[in-house]
C-alpha cells in the first residue's frame, strides 16, 4: 500500500481544529450516526469537519443527502484497482487535519489508499491488516459495530494530554 510521508504529530480532540472523517455509506442507520457526529464536533466543539463517504452500490447515491462538509463517491469513482479518481477526494487527501478517523470497519482497499495519501497529522482508525496507516489503532473485533468504534476512539482520544498552543 502507497503511502505518503508526512510529519505525524499526535493530537487529542480537544486540541483538535481540524477533524476529517472517512466512513463506508453503506445504510441511512450508519449516515445518520456520522451525521450526528459531524455536527457534535462542528456545532457543539467548534471543529472544522470534512467528511467523505464512499457508497459501496452506486445505485444508493440518492440515499445519501449531500450535507454541508460531506462528500460522496463510488466504485465508479476508482480505476480498476480502487485507486480514486475523484476531486473531492483529491482534495479530502490533500487537507492537513489535525486529526483523521478512519470509520470504515472492514479492510477497503480504496480506503487504505485514502488513508495512507492522507496528510492529516494523525491517524485513527480500527485494527485492520495494514496496520502502517494508522498513528493509533482501535480493536473492535469483539464488538465492530460503528457505535462501538466510535465510542472507543472517544475514549482514547480523551485520555492524551497533549499540551496545545493557545493564541494569545
Amino acid at each position: 500500500m502507497k503511502r505518503r510521508s508526512r510529519k505525524k504529530v499526535m493530537c487529542d480532540l480537544e486540541g483538535a481544529k481540524t477533524v476529517g472523517i472517512l466512513f463506508i455509506a453503506d445504510s441511512i442507520d450508519s449516515y445518520n450516526r456520522i451525521v450526528q457526529l459531524a455536527n457534535d464536533y462542528s456545532d457543539v466543539r467548534g471543529k472544522k469537519i470534512l467528511c467523505i463517504g464512499f457508497v459501496e452500490n452506486p445505485k444508493q447515491f440518492e440515499l445519501f443527502a449531500e450535507q454541508s462538509g460531506f462528500r460522496f463517491f463510488s466504485a465508479k469513482h476508482c480505476n480498476w484497482y480502487g485507486k480514486p479518481k475523484d476531486h473531492s477526494v483529491d482534495f479530502f487527501i490533500e487537507k492537513d487535519f489535525d486529526v483523521l478517523l478512519d470509520l470504515t470497519l472492514k479492510d477497503n482497499t480504496t480506503m487504505n489508499y485514502i488513508v495512507g495519501m492522507s496528510k492529516a497529522k494523525y491517524k485513527v482508525g480500527s485494527l485492520k491488516p495494514q496496520t502502517k496507516l494508522y498513528d493509533m489503532m482501535i480493536d473492535v473485533v469483539k464488538n465492530n459495530t460503528l457505535e462501538n468504534l466510535i465510542n472507543q476512539i472517544e475514549l482514547y482520544l480523551s485520555m492524551f494530554k497533549v499540551e496545545h498552543n493557545k493564541e494569545a
